[in-house]
């Protein structure tokens, strides 16, 4: 409860300090795909209904479900136009800037549908809300607080026959640069969640070929759950009658939670990892790395997590032996002590393709700190162990690197653990 408790906290402050700086933004669009967490009775710790609901949500535009025959059957505000083949909505900005002529209108890619049967062409319906999964998680997407009652429901294209497309235009955003982010919270999504966008005039016909956000589920690549979601994040340049368009990929596996359209003063610099000129990772203890997997049962198989390639561990460690604990054909490096054993250093590997030979990492007591915190008898630090209380077992994205959850889920302590002192790390070269 504790970890849980901090989570919820970083996430409110970030969030806090976030939209401090958005409310100065021109140009800020929220949209919550699917009524269904915002309207779901809470339940208690027992699962047993307790008569609350949700607060309405004051920020953000809500689609429910609905179709072009009836766009406002379940208190939506879509309006049909006469031939019943679009629906618009009018979007509020909610920034200062006061841009609340902005329209998103969804419709069928008609044309792949053809396509995909000729015969009997799945024509879209409309869209319907799904909330499999109940995560409760909030999270900040691109500087902006997402509840969890946003994120763990999303619109699926009616029918949902893989390989069709629900198409959005929004009009009328002021000419400059946005960040388009998209996501969808599902942790149960096998086949992951792809979209297109893209800037065109109001017929879209530059729809791009293949798909270009990435996996925005709540899965990742390796059927991993992602608890606080893969949001993507395309920014584009959007200049006097152009469109912005998004194309909703069908796979008859989930659909999106919400999109945010949020104004920026120019594009970011292209992150490219594989371009990076020194990128070192490290892995603070190494019992995840080394526990034996257990099935569904909780039973040993026998079997334990492939040695990591591509991450420096540094394993429980003593001024004393500080290899002690490296397992040969592990990932664990061993560190060489000083000759008067205060001090540990570890080579480092650079893991871009500048590959510097040279970077160390010293680890050593801020003894003075000690000395000051019992000056009697100082609680001198003699290395650092390792501790997993939690095994959570799920992958993130931390500045565009993949971590995987044999690093994230264990961690070094200083030993002994006194508070208030300190672990000194120095990396030099």
């Amino acid at each position: 409860m504790k970890i849980m408790r901090w989570m919820l906290c970083a996430v409110a402050f970030a969030a806090v300090n976030s939209q401090i700086a958005i409310r100065s933004q021109a140009g800020l669009f929220k949209i919550d795909f699917g009524q269904l967490e915002n309207e779901r009775e809470i339940v208690d710790a027992d699962g047993n209904p307790t008569g609350k609901f949700p607060d309405p949500l004051k920020d953000w535009d809500i689609i429910a479900t609905w179709t072009f025959a009836d766009p406002t059957a379940n208190g939506g505000l879509g309006v049909a136009n006469a031939a019943g083949t679009e629906v618009t909505w009018k979007l509020k900005d909610f920034s200062n800037s006061g841009d609340n002529d902005v329209t998103l209108t969804m419709m069928d890619n008609k044309a792949l549908a053809e396509k995909l049967t000729p015969d009997s062409p799945p024509y879209m319906l409309g869209q319907t809300a799904n909330n499999p999964t109940k995560d409760g998680l909030a999270a900040v997407y691109d500087g902006v607080l997402v509840p969890a009652i946003v994120k763990d429901d999303y619109l699926y294209r009616n029918p949902d026959t893989a390989g069709t497309e629900a198409l959005m235009r929004f009009a009328n955003l002021n000419p400059g640069f946005y960040n388009v982010t998209v996501f969808e919270g599902r942790t149960s999504d096998a086949n992951g969640r792809y979209g297109k966008i893209w800037v065109d005039d109001i017929n879209g016909k530059k729809e791009p070929a293949a798909q270009n956000t990435g996996n925005y589920s709540g899965v990742n690549a390796s059927g991993l759950k992602v608890p606080l979601g893969q949001p993507r994040t395309m920014t584009v340049e959007i200049k006097a009658g152009e469109y912005l368009w998004f194309a909703e990929m069908e796979d008859n596996s989930g659909g999106i939670s919400g999109m945010i359209i949020r104004s920026v003063a120019a594009a970011p610099p292209v992150v490219d990892l594989s371009a990076s000129r020194g990128l070192f990772k490290i892995d603070f203890g190494q019992l995840e790395n080394e526990r034996e997997i257990v099935d569904a049962n909780g039973d040993p198989t026998g079997t334990f997590p492939e040695a990591l390639k591509d991450w420096n561990v540094i394993p429980t460690w003593a001024f004393a032996d500080p290899a002690a604990n490296v397992v040969a054909g592990s990932a664990s490096l061993a560190g060489t002590a000083n000759a008067d054993a205060t001090a540990v250093t570890w080579k480092l590997t650079d893991f871009s393709k500048d590959a510097n030979k040279n970077v160390t990492l010293t680890i050593f007591d801020n003894t003075a700190l000690a000395e000051k915190v019992n000056p009697d008898s100082a609680p001198y630090m003699q290395g650092q162990t390792a501790n997993n209380p939690t095994k959570d077992g799920f992958e993130a994205m931390y500045d565009g690197v993949v971590v995987p959850a044999i690093v994230k889920d264990d961690y070094l302590y200083r030993n002994p653990d006194t508070a208030g002192t300190e672990v000194l790390m120095r990396f030099a070269g």
